[in-house]
């Protein structure tokens, strides 16, 4: 791994723990804020560098990235545990899609597929990409935050109907991902694609008695 990694590594932790921060009100000021603040960009620098170094694609191991945001909040930060696992997840949801877009973009213009800008570029270019993706997932990050509707009083059934919808939203985004990267033939794709058909499914059956339970 060399100092590019290194840095899109650092950059990746910085961006997904303020992100977090930005969302929910802190604990603590000070030092023990920043003391808190360097440990949570460790861990999740920890977390980005091991999964990178097994895999070139974390793929369902990106739910370790929401898992070491969440337990950051516990530590750190103010709000009930809900806000804490929904703006995690969205955060998983977020690194996936963003790098879809850039890379996605990246393949029309090279006239490449997803595995082959992964496997196959250079150096420089996935930097580049890496980059643009960071900017992304700031913005997007901004924007989750903007539009989110934080509960600081008890949580309700609805609100764990969204949570269930969006890790359905999750899963079916990381099958498509593996489609694009690791093309299957046979069983293994009509796998991948009845899981993906599920996810949908039972996220329509929660969007809908999420409906109905907003109207009772």
């Amino acid at each position: 791994m060399d100092v590019c990694e290194h840095i899109i590594n650092i950059l990746a932790s910085v961006i997904a723990i303020e992100y977090i921060e930005y969302g929910l009100e802190k604990k603590y000021s000070g030092w023990r804020h920043w003391l808190l603040f360097t440990g949570g960009c460790a861990v999740y620098f920890t977390l980005v560098t091991v999964l990178n170094l097994l895999t070139d694609f974390e793929g369902s191991l990106c739910i370790f990235y929401g898992a070491g945001m969440t337990a950051y909040g516990v530590l750190a930060l103010k709000g009930n545990f809900y806000n804490k696992v929904v703006l995690s997840l969205m955060w998983v949801l977020n690194v996936l899609f963003s790098t879809f877009i850039i890379y996605g973009v990246l393949g029309a213009f090279t006239e490449n597929s997803l595995s082959g800008i992964l496997f196959h570029s250079d150096d420089k270019t996935i930097f580049y990409a890496s980059l643009a993706a960071s900017a992304v997932k700031f913005l997007m990050g901004r924007v989750i935050i903007r539009f989110y509707d934080r509960r600081e009083d008890t949580v309700r059934k609805e609100d764990w109907l969204i949570a269930g919808a969006l890790i359905m939203v999750l899963l079916a985004g990381l099958n498509m991902f593996q489609l694009e990267i690791e093309p299957a033939e046979g069983s293994g794709r009509y796998g991948r694609l009845t899981c993906m058909l599920i996810c949908q499914f039972v996220g329509v059956l929660l969007l809908e008695r999420l409906y109905h339970t907003l109207e009772e």
